[in-house]
């Protein structure tokens, strides 16, 4: 079973890639660090985004107490019944926090904690590196194929790869990695975390 990262597909395939020699693996990029807006992180926006502003601050209250439950199962529990209360009246939002409800738990599952879960809650370091490879490649109007944009964007991470700075949290990198094993051993083959992590 894939083991996602919250909301964000770019950060689950960052950490799993195999990391090149030349390139820190404890290192992601960040230009100029945007907190994110007041409530946002995970699904928060999504949520809250199909709720009247009179009703945002308490349910960013709830998944907030949700998320900070340690107890992955207990917080499952508690973003469910907050699905089913708001399945009435605001089915968008109910909708919104079904569709990601599991992958918003993945840090708890895999332990995730401090700054590391700081880290990992943000979009903010990878939108960094896009935003550098598509700075890189700004001149390229023909695209001719798919490994010509995978090359440019090797590329365009290589030259990003010198506004790299440390991870917040980098200490906790070997417990992560040890969970993502875990989470990931029943994935046998080329697929597979060991795999890898090996290649």
């Amino acid at each position: 079973m894939p083991v996602p990262f919250a909301d964000d597909p770019e950060l689950h395939l960052a950490l799993l890639a195999p990391a090149s020699s030349s390139i820190h693996p404890h290192r992601l990029p960040a230009l100029q660090p945007r907190p994110p807006p007041p409530g946002q992180g995970r699904l928060t926006g999504n949520v809250v985004g199909h709720l009247p502003e009179v009703e945002r601050p308490l349910i960013q209250r709830k998944l907030r107490a949700a998320w900070a439950n340690p107890d992955a199962d207990a917080a499952r529990r508690e973003l469910e019944a907050l699905t089913r209360a708001l399945d009435k009246q605001r089915p968008g939002a109910a909708a919104s926090l079904r569709e990601g409800l599991e992958d918003t738990l993945t840090v708890n599952r895999l332990g995730i904690t401090g700054t590391l879960l700081k880290t990992v809650e943000s979009t903010n370091p990878v939108e960094s590196m896009i935003e550098i490879v598509r700075h890189h490649a700004r001149r390229v109007k023909r695209w001719q194929h798919g490994e010509m944009a995978l090359r440019w964007t090797a590329a365009g991470m290589l030259a990003a790869q010198d506004q790299f700075r440390r991870v917040k949290g980098y200490q906790q990198l070997p417990a992560l990695l040890a969970a993502l094993a875990e989470a990931t051993a029943d994935q046998p083959g080329e697929n597979s975390l060991d795999h890898r992590v090996a290649g």
